[in-house]
């Protein structure tokens, strides 16, 4: 092959990187990014495919930067499954903050999704988000409120 395309799932960076990939080392995954990010780019071309959710959508730019430190190519897509994550599940009236924080962005797709959560209507799950993540937690021995504290002010 004249050139090939090596794409990463990232969704996340740090703490909240293990705790959306429960069991996986973010020093080691990132170790292995940085050995990456030294392939030849005449033959290689390196992305992350991140999936947008009530997880990441802070963070967005984070992503970004690291994708520009690194020289990969940022994706985004929102995810739609299982709903109760969804960044649309952010209750309208709290989503001022979230919105600026996306049109803040670097990156004209990550705006978008600021538009996007200005324009939709709320899902109106966040019952099953709690009930959800909270049984997550238990069985895992982690706690959402902790590593998420900006998110969880923001749906509390």
């Amino acid at each position: 092959f004249d050139s090939v395309t090596l794409s990463f799932s990232i969704d996340n960076t740090g703490a909240k990187f293990e705790y959306e990939r429960h069991g996986r080392s973010w020093h080691t995954v990132h170790n292995n990014l940085l050995k990456f990010a030294q392939l030849d780019r005449s033959r290689f071309k390196l992305e992350f495919h991140t999936t947008v959710s009530i997880f990441n959508i802070l963070d967005l730019q984070d992503l970004v930067d690291l994708c520009v430190q690194l020289g990969f190519s940022p994706h985004f897509n929102l995810l739609t499954s299982p709903d109760y994550y969804s960044a649309l599940n952010i209750p309208r009236a709290k989503r001022e903050d979230v919105v600026a924080r996306c049109w803040w962005s670097t990156n004209e797709q990550v705006r978008s999704f600021g538009d996007l959560l200005e324009s939709e209507p709320e899902l109106d799950l966040l019952e099953q988000f709690w009930s959800a993540t909270q049984d997550r937690d238990t069985v895992r021995n982690e706690d959402f409120k902790v590593t998420y504290p900006e998110m969880s002010a923001i749906i509390l």
